[in-house]
């Protein structure tokens, strides 16, 4: 209900549905179909983030795993900062 009273999502349902809508057969059986692909996808979706949310909930209660899982973030974050950092350089460089 929510995300269907977002107005970025009407106005991109309303851009893409008319796609897939065949004028010459009925309207709502179409609309019915694509609203049911449409839910179906979502509660996968959402459905997966509360799986994985479940899991992760039992892997971090280990102080252990916890750490390791810090540690190999912050690897990941320091070296997308450093290509980031370089992205710039190379940018600054080619305007000098």
């Amino acid at each position: 209900m929510v995300s269907s009273l977002n107005p970025k999502a009407l106005i991109f349902v309303s851009a893409l549905l008319p796609q897939f809508i065949e004028p010459a057969l009925p309207l709502i059986p179409q609309v019915a179909v694509l609203y049911l692909t449409s839910a179906v996808i979502h509660f996968t979706i959402y459905f997966s983030y509360a799986a994985l949310t479940f899991k992760a909930k039992y892997l971090l209660k280990s102080d252990q795993i916890r750490q390791r899982l810090m540690k190999e973030l912050n690897n990941i974050d320091r070296a997308v900062l450093m290509m980031y950092i370089d992205g710039l350089t190379a940018i600054e460089m080619e305007s000098v």
